[in-house]
Parts: C-alpha cells; sequence; structure tokens
C-alpha cells in the first residue's frame, strides 16, 4: 500500500505514534479498510536469517517459534507509517513495531513508566532486556522533562530495512516470555494500524485482533 503522507509526525517517537495509533482504535470498534481487500496484509514466504543465530526460545512447545516465524513475516510486511503492537492481554507489557520514514524501522518494549506501580519491571527484568540489546529508556514520557531525540521512554532499538525480520521477531517473542512472563500464546492480542488510523488485519499471525 502505498502512503501519501510524508508529514512531519512520521518522525515522532514510535512511543507516541503508538500511543496516537491505540487510541483510535479504542475509539472505533470496526476497523476501516484502505486500497487492500479487508484490509488485510498479504505475508511474503518466511526466510531464514543469515549470521548470528537468533535468541533461544523456549523448546518445549513450538507455539512460541511459530509465533516468531509469523511475526517476522508480519514486521517484513509493513509499510512506512505503518505501527504493529503486540500485548499482554489485560496488561501494559508490549513489544511494537513502527516503520519510521524508509530508513529503518523503531521496536520498542514496555518500560517501567507505563505500567501500574505494582507491576513496574523490575532489576533483573531490567539487566535481562539489556542483555537482549534493548537500548535503556533515554527520558520520562513525552511531556515530562526534557526529550532526547531519537530516543525513547521505552527500551528500543532501530534497525535498517531488511529481507526478514526473524532475529528481530524472536527476539520480541522472547521479551514477552521471558522477561514479561507470558505463558502461552492465547494471553496475546495484536493491534495495528497506518498513521491516518485505517487498521490493519494480519490474518496468518495466530493472535487476536485487539477489540479495543
Amino acid at each position: 500500500m502505498e502512503n501519501g503522507n510524508t508529514s512531519a509526525s512520521l518522525r515522532e517517537p514510535a512511543s507516541r505514534l503508538a500511543a496516537r495509533a491505540i487510541a483510535r482504535a479504542a475509539a472505533s470498534s470496526a476497523p476501516r479498510t484502505g486500497a487492500r481487500e479487508s484490509g488485510e496484509k498479504h505475508m511474503p514466504p518466511h526466510e531464514p536469517d543469515s549470521g548470528r543465530g537468533p535468541p533461544v526460545l523456549p523448546s518445549a512447545d513450538e507455539q512460541w517459534k511459530n509465533l516468531a516465524r509469523q511475526l517476522g513475516e508480519a514486521l517484513a510486511a509493513l509499510n512506512e507509517g505503518e505501527f504493529l503492537i503486540v500485548a499482554i492481554r489485560g496488561t501494559n507489557l508490549y513489544v511494537q513495531f513502527v516503520v519510521q520514514e524508509s530508513f529503518r524501522m523503531r521496536a520498542e518494549a514496555t518500560s517501567s513508566h507505563y505500567p501500574p506501580d505494582d507491576a513496574r519491571l523490575d532489576d533483573d527484568q531490567h539487566r535481562a532486556l539489556l542483555g537482549m540489546r534493548w537500548r535503556p529508556p533515554t527520558h520520562l514520557p513525552d511531556g515530562v522533562g526534557p526529550q532526547v531525540p531519537e530516543g525513547s521512554p521505552n527500551y528500543f532499538f532501530d534497525v535498517p530495512p531488511l529481507d526478514t525480520y526473524g532475529y528481530l521477531a524472536q527476539m520480541a517473542v522472547m521479551t514477552l516470555n521471558s522477561v514479561f512472563g507470558a505463558t502461552d500464546v492465547q494471553q496475546f492480542e495484536y493491534t495495528a494500524s497506518v498513521e491516518d488510523g485505517a487498521s490493519i488485519r494480519f490474518a496468518t499471525l495466530g493472535i487476536p485482533m485487539s477489540e479495543r
């Protein structure tokens, strides 16, 4: 899908863009469709990543590996200005992705700035995220204190355009499972939209779309 919106909003931090996307999704119970039939993404075939090996996913259940494969395909299908957020249902624990302009994808994972006080990340979770190569938050949420350009109030990192996103997807799934504590893929839901608010459905992602 072509996205003709080249305004400065696409250069906003991914956390702000994703928050706006969630708010728009909450305001409408029915997804809007664009040029794609039923607003549905068609996934490219999966290809294994080359180079270093991926993070080790739980070996006892193929559900995690399947989710990582399906998420990698969904990430490869995102276009500029499109968002994908995978959250643990009923919590504010998530990983999110947005394609910012044509040269990078921003990935973020929840920091302690967003969950309730009784669900803040502890020191072990912080060290685990850093060990997985997430960059630490650089500032408080938007509107609170000084902001760091190109930084984020979440854990984050940027990757250039890739042919496949298998490594990134496996890292995201490992974050949800081993750091945020998800024990089953049925705990997840996703939100996806384009920058103008139209929802996107990923029919083969294997988890339900958020009803918010």
